[in-house]
């Protein structure tokens, strides 16, 4: 026995039961009704444009900080540790005596 699930209405005692489930069924089916009655109102799918989500926060982006981004996470390292020999290139610096 195969099984599918998918949300539907009951219309005049009728269940409307998608296209691409009909395929391969017999007239003998088995229906198990579990229903909601707190469900919302079933919504038709969002139909998407892409896939990727790339450039979807642009219209947030602040330019004038772009070219800072690169340094952002480790000065925030070194603002948050007080590491100051970061500042010459990750080498540590002489100590004097």
């Amino acid at each position: 026995m195969n099984a599918v699930e998918f949300r539907t209405t009951i219309t005049n005692g009728k269940i409307d039961v998608p296209s691409q489930y009909l395929q391969g069924i017999s007239s003998d089916v088995k229906i198990i009704i579990l229903y909601d009655n707190t469900a919302p109102a079933l919504e038709k799918p969002v139909a998407y444009r892409s896939k990727s989500i790339k450039g979807v926060l642009n219209k947030y982006a602040n330019p004038e900080l772009i070219p800072l981004e690169k340094e952002a996470w480790g000065e925030a390292v070194k603002d948050k540790h007080d590491i100051k020999h970061f500042s010459t290139g990750g080498k540590i610096p002489p100590v004097e005596s």
